[in-house]
């Protein structure tokens, strides 16, 4: 990719009870431009997120954002790094207690940088933008379907209005029609904020939809990337699972 990256990672390790779950990955995530991670389930993707998130501390390795090393900083340092992202769980992370536009508004309260009359207003705002009516403003997540789930998810991630989104699997378990929809958000949501991302998924539709750049993690290495037509090595069958995948799905 051409450009400084927002996000670099160079030889990062992560094991678990002896198993090496990250083995040495570089990855660059692009400033500005989405970067699709594909791979088989226990290849690493979840917990490489959760790394650049600060959520897990890798072994060794390096994960700087913004030409700024990340690992080992202070709890401070830390939240100012996460203000530059909006991030979507897997399982959508939501709190369970609070109304949609609480969960929507968190990381605005939580920083004090809005009263909750205007976090209010924003979060309807952000509601409105991955079509949610302001009558579900005040449903609490039980209430809500899966799909508006994780629009909900998706309006709290870009509601602080972040540099970068980093989204593990938004349509894991949805429709096809709602897993279309939640890709054109994301893709109206990455244009509106002039952002980059870095989305996890499975779902080789998602991945035509919204990626500008593409890689393969397999037992804990980046094993290809590219753009998602570049040429892709035939004999390498992960590789030509999804890459492969990929092109039927765009066809």
């Amino acid at each position: 990719m051409d450009g400084i990256p927002k996000i670099k990672i160079r030889g990062l390790t992560k094991s678990f009870g002896g198993r090496a779950v990250l083995a040495g990955v570089d990855l660059d995530v692009p400033a500005g431009r989405s970067l699709v991670l594909l791979g088989p389930s226990g290849s690493g993707k979840t917990v490489l997120m959760k790394c650049i998130c600060g959520l897990i501390v890798p072994d060794r390795g390096s994960i700087q954002v913004d030409g700024v090393e990340t690992i080992g900083l202070s709890s401070d340092e830390r939240d100012a790094l996460m203000r530059k992202m909006g991030v979507v769980f897997q399982s959508n992370a939501l709190f369970d207690s609070l109304p949609a536009w609480r969960n929507v508004a968190f990381g605005l309260l939580s920083r004090k940088s809005v009263g909750p009359t205007e976090a209010k207003r924003i979060a309807i705002d952000k509601l409105a933008a991955v079509e949610l009516s302001a009558d579900a403003a005040d449903l609490l997540p039980a209430s809500l379907s899966g799909g508006m789930q994780k629009r909900v998810a998706l309006a709290r991630a870009i509601a602080t209005g972040p540099e970068t989104l980093l989204l593990d699997d938004p349509t894991a378990g949805l429709d096809p029609i709602v897993a279309r929809m939640i890709d054109l958000l994301i893709s109206d949501s990455m244009r509106s904020l002039k952002a980059g991302a870095l989305i996890i998924t499975q779902n080789l539709d998602t991945a035509r939809r919204v990626a500008d750049h593409v890689a393969v993690l397999s037992a804990g290495r980046v094993v290809w990337e590219g753009a998602p037509d570049a040429p892709f090595p035939a004999d390498d069958a992960v590789v030509r699972r999804y890459v492969g995948g990929l092109r039927e799905a765009t066809a």
